[in-house]
Parts: C-alpha cells; structure tokens; sequence
C-alpha cells in the first residue's frame, strides 16, 4: 500500500511536469483578450467560427475526425460561420481553450463566433 502511494505520487508529479503552457514565442503565442489574429488551420483550407461557446466542443469533434459535412451542416443550419484561413480577427473573450472573436474583413465582417485557439496565429509585427 505506502509503494503504491509512492507510485501514484511520482505519476502526479511527472504528469504536472509535462503539463505546462507552450512556450511563448512570434509562431507560438496564444492569442488572449484585445489582440489581433489571423485564422489558421492545419489541414484544410476554412476555419469554422460556433456563433454559440456550447456548440463549440461538437466542432472540435468534427474536425477532429474530419468531418466535412457535419461542419458544413452546422453552417448551413446557422450555428456556424465558414471562414478562410488567414482572416483577420480581433479577439474578444478568452474561455479556457476557446476564443470569442470578431471578424475584421472580407464579407463577415463585425459576426463573431467561438474557435479553439490553436486556429488563430499571433500577427508578426509587420502585419501590425
């Protein structure tokens, strides 16, 4: 039993070493509250925005397993906006993994929607 303490300890531990914010630099800067972005997407060409914060972790889903249709279907309904990536984006409300933003051009401009993080790049200072 005192072994598997021991044990238990040293995974707590080591998870809480390994779990740490990524390091901040121009290409790996998270976005917060006031700044302007660019959206970005691995894979693919759209970023999709979640008009409602709730509908958010479905889209992640979907994107996840790459889901086209369900992602398209959620546009089509309203719950989503469809976007290229790199517009611009002014980012309103951080939310844990998410982020409120407002789209700054193209034919969107001033709707705001929900999006993960990861699908907004820090502008480096000559966009700026």
């Amino acid at each position: 039993m005192f072994m598997r303490g021991i044990l238990l300890s040293l995974a707590f531990a080591f998870a809480g070493l390994s779990c740490h914010t990524p390091v901040e630099d121009l290409e790996h800067h998270v976005v917060h509250r006031g700044e302007m972005a660019k959206l970005t997407v691995k894979d693919g060409d759209n970023v999709y925005l979640m008009l409602d914060k709730k509908d958010a972790y479905h889209a992640e889903e979907a994107l996840a397993s790459k889901d086209l249709p369900r992602l398209d279907a959620m546009v089509a309904s309203g719950k989503a906006l469809k976007l290229p990536a790199g517009t611009l984006v002014k980012v309103l409300r951080d939310s844990y993994a998410d982020r409120k933003v407002e789209v700054e051009e193209g034919p969107l401009a001033g709707k705001t929607g929900w999006v993960v993080w990861e699908n907004l790049k820090s502008l480096d200072r000559t966009d700026r």
